[in-house]
């Protein structure tokens, strides 16, 4: 009899957590299973049972199984996976940020290398070893980008649907803190071209104009890592853009997103290591890679842009990515 009367209890505290989760009323709820309201009360007072066939109903609903919905704790099941997808979320921002940051310190200690080896008279012999330290850090990011995107696609494998259980304190916290992850990184780079700018002239009568180039890649790579970063962050409290990025239509988008991405900053490094052969210059051919990040984006926003207005015409596209 005890047993039966917990069970009562943990149906009915879960059924009403399942329905406040969705937003929904009695009411709603009723119209969903096609019962009165005076019957899904009942449930959740405990003084009543639906039939298997409700039940089974309910489990699809609400996306959970029968044992957890009869005998178990719906709401500590979700506070617990919710824990698992922010920690998880949390390290594959940081992750592909990091990679995004090693890329351009590459870029930028390539410069450096190639211009001091100039400036002090070694061996052209040396110079291509600052393409080496390029390809390496590129290595390095590829590595850590494969790494995050395998783990991130087993993760949303395993959990393809996430109830949104972010709370408007939470999300407000952190939009506060989103502005500053934005504003920091423009200030940083206009305050680097208005450096880049002044001293342009001086730091090349004066022979530190490459420093002055690779410090400023580095305040690039710096603000471009964390401009990455927060915008993987504010993805994160979206929990219904991240159902939506589960779908197969979106899966199919975002691969042929990152084809193109990837095939332009494949070029982009053949065109630099070409070029740089062709001109004896390692240092003077930089900006490929700041081209190839502006079609990378370009393409990024036009490949979406096209799938949404394709959504949109056959009527299937989410408020989420409005």
């Amino acid at each position: 009899m005890t047993n039966e009367i917990e069970k009562n209890r943990s149906f009915a505290q879960n059924l009403q957590y399942l329905r406040s989760l969705k937003g929904w009323s009695q009411e709603a709820l009723a119209e969903q299973l096609s019962v009165s309201r005076q019957s899904v009360s009942k449930w959740e007072s405990g003084t009543a049972w639906p039939e298997m066939t409700t039940l089974l109903t309910l489990c699809t609903l609400f996306d959970t199984d029968l044992d957890t919905l009869l005998r178990g704790s719906v709401q500590a099941r979700h506070t617990q996976d919710s824990a698992v997808y922010d920690q998880f979320i949390n390290w594959f921002s940081k992750l592909i940020s990091i990679g995004v940051a090693i890329i351009l310190f590459g870029v930028g200690l390539t410069v450096l290398w190639a211009r001091t080896t100039e400036r002090l008279g070694w061996p052209e012999s040396f110079i291509p070893l600052g393409a080496g330290a390029l390809l390496l850090c590129i290595l390095v990011a590829v590595t850590l980008f494969i790494v995050a995107g395998i783990r991130h696609e087993q993760f949303c494998r395993q959990n393809p649907v996430l109830d949104d259980f972010y709370t408007k304190e939470q999300k407000e916290a952190f939009r506060r803190r989103f502005v500053w992850l934005i504003a920091g990184p423009v200030a940083g780079i206009l305050g680097g071209v208005v450096v880049l700018v002044s001293l342009a002239e001086l730091s090349e009568q004066m022979g530190f104009d490459y420093l002055l180039a690779a410090c400023f890649l580095w305040i690039i790579g710096a603000a471009s890592a964390t401009l990455t970063y927060a915008g993987l962050q504010a993805d994160k409290y979206n929990l219904a853009k991240y159902n939506l990025h589960n779908t197969p239509e979106y899966k199919r988008m975002d691969d042929l997103t990152g084809i193109v991405c990837g095939s332009i900053m494949l070029a982009a490094t053949a065109g630099y290591i070409a070029l740089s052969q062709l001109t004896s210059g390692w240092g003077n051919h930089w900006w490929i890679f700041a081209v190839g990040g502006i079609l990378c984006g370009i393409s990024s926003i036009v490949i979406e842009f096209s799938w949404k207005r394709k959504m949109r015409n056959l009527g299937t596209e989410e408020e989420a990515l409005e």
